[in-house]
Parts: structure tokens; C-alpha cells; sequence
């Protein structure tokens, strides 16, 4: 009977000893598992830091290249309304003096 007992306790402290390392190995495998996962949700935030950062980029130069193509766009059509105000005043001098020529 003795002898049972003593195994039954062996066997109690052995169950013990157990679910003592697997807590342990439950806590080392959570440490793991948070440091992975800070070091992916580190990764991913520099990833879309840097996605941003190149988005900004393409839109700055789009938006430059945009401007530049307004700004050459508008100056020549300045130019030519400027061009067509000068034909017009010219023609409008020469009617007004040819009138005046006809009149005398």
C-alpha cells in the first residue's frame, strides 16, 4: 500500500514537474510571439511609411509637371490672343484711317 502511494506521488510530482515546463514554454512561446509580432507590425509601418513617402512623391512631381504644362499652355495662349489683339487693333487703325482719308 505503501508502495502505491509512493507512486501515485511520484506520478503527482512527474504531472506537476509537466505542467510547470509547459506553462514556462507557454510563457517563452507568448514573449516570441509578441517580439514577432512587434517586429512585423515595426516592418509593416516602415514599409508604409516609405510607400507613403513615395506616393507624396509621384504626386509632387505630377502636380510639377502639371503646373509647368498649364504655365507653357497659358503663356502661349496669351501669345496668341495678344498676337490676334495686335492684328485686330492693326485693322481697326487702318479702317479707322481709311475712313478718315474717304471723309476728306
Amino acid at each position: 500500500m505503501l508502495d502505491v502511494l509512493s507512486k501515485v506521488k511520484q506520478a503527482e510530482d512527474a504531472a506537476q514537474q509537466l505542467l510547470g515546463e509547459a506553462q514556462q514554454k507557454a510563457v517563452a512561446i507568448r514573449a516570441d510571439a509578441q517580439k514577432q509580432g512587434k517586429t512585423i507590425l515595426d516592418n509593416a509601418k516602415s514599409d508604409a511609411a516609405r510607400l507613403s513617402e513615395d506616393i507624396v512623391s509621384r504626386a509632387r512631381s505630377d502636380a510639377q509637371t502639371w503646373l509647368e504644362n498649364s504655365k507653357s499652355a497659358s503663356e502661349n495662349e496669351c501669345k496668341a490672343m495678344a498676337q490676334r489683339s495686335k492684328e485686330k487693333l492693326t485693322a481697326a487703325a487702318n479702317l479707322i484711317a481709311e475712313r478718315i482719308v474717304n471723309t476728306l
